[in-house]
């Protein structure tokens, strides 16, 4: 179980299914209108049913409670060893700051450090990779965390894939409150804002996927090209998805799509079922290109 994707919360209207885009359906233009700090909103409440008729200032309180849980070592049972609530929360920041990201282990292990350095600290709150790794591991079985995997294309395709996986939070709600933000100092920090839009798109089109057989996957190759999203249906059809908050970035992203479409089948894949940037709110449209532009809030299954 999954939490509500933005259409199961009511924030998104529908307009478009993932399955018209994979069908190639041709749709109207229409406006999908949000305020920024409506999408920051629901972005810090999450998709936890409980939190739909609490006020935004204590919605965002049901993720820092679950993140408290975890810190006690409450959410991992007798069947895990105890975890230093130290190094939890360290490594949750960790993940936090790199939410979205494929962040290598050894990295998180540095980033924990601090200063990069091997030895003890006084704090406590060195950690080797391995011990990473099996909080990593803690993490997932709890369903804070997961990895979204790299995509391989058809086995006729040529394209070298780096196969490195995409560590998302379950819930974006979740990697704020392990930051210790809310609606006002994400309002301030776009940039931060951005990773969790994109994880909260992710969460969203892994639901809509997985709803119809699919799932979710992202693609990055050894030439430099990087896709936010890969959907794969059961019959293999495939599609593209690039993630971009403001309206302003989606030339980059149908630029990227294009290059990545056009690798793909000059190296032997089959062809995209649809290639689509999805943004925060605004106006939805098919561009003459074939790329569609949809925002988050009007995306069903």
């Amino acid at each position: 179980m999954r939490p509500m994707s933005l259409f199961e919360s009511g924030d998104s209207n529908g307009v478009v299914s993932l399955g018209d885009l994979f069908q190639g359906n041709r749709i109207d233009p229409f406006s999908a209108d949000i305020d920024l700090g409506r999408l920051i909103d629901i972005t810090v409440r999450g998709g936890w049913p409980e939190t739909l008729l609490l006020p935004i200032d204590r919605a965002g309180r049901v993720a820092a409670e679950y993140i408290g849980t975890v810190l006690k070592n409450e959410a991992f049972g007798d069947s895990f060893a105890r975890r230093s609530p130290l190094k939890l929360r360290t490594l949750l920041r960790a993940l936090a700051r790199n939410n979205a990201t494929t962040v290598s282990i050894s990295t998180l292990s540095l980033d924990i450090d601090g200063d990069g350095q091997t030895t003890k600290t006084n704090n406590d709150t060195s950690i080797s990779r391995n011990t990473t790794s099996a909080y990593l591991e803690d993490l997932k079985r709890i369903f804070i965390i997961e990895d979204i995997a790299g995509w391989s294309p058809g086995v006729r395709s040529k394209t070298r894939i780096r196969m490195s996986p995409k560590k998302v939070f379950a819930d974006p709600s979740l990697a704020i409150a392990a930051l210790g933000l809310n609606r006002e100092r994400l309002l301030y920090d776009l940039n931060t804002y951005g990773f969790m839009f994109e994880n909260l798109c992710l969460r969203d089109l892994a639901v809509y996927a997985e709803s119809t057989g699919g799932a979710l996957y992202h693609y990055r190759d050894n030439s430099g090209i990087e896709v936010d999203a890969i959907v794969e249906m059961p019959d293999g059809a495939w599609g593209a998805f690039e993630i971009k908050l403001g309206e302003h970035r989606v030339e980059d992203a149908a630029q990227t799509l294009r290059r990545m479409c056009k690798k793909m089948t000059a190296n032997g894949a089959e062809p995209p079922a649809c290639l689509c940037v999805i943004t925060g709110g605004g106006f939805g449209r098919l561009r003459d290109d074939g790329i569609y532009v949809i925002p988050i809030n009007a995306l069903k299954p």
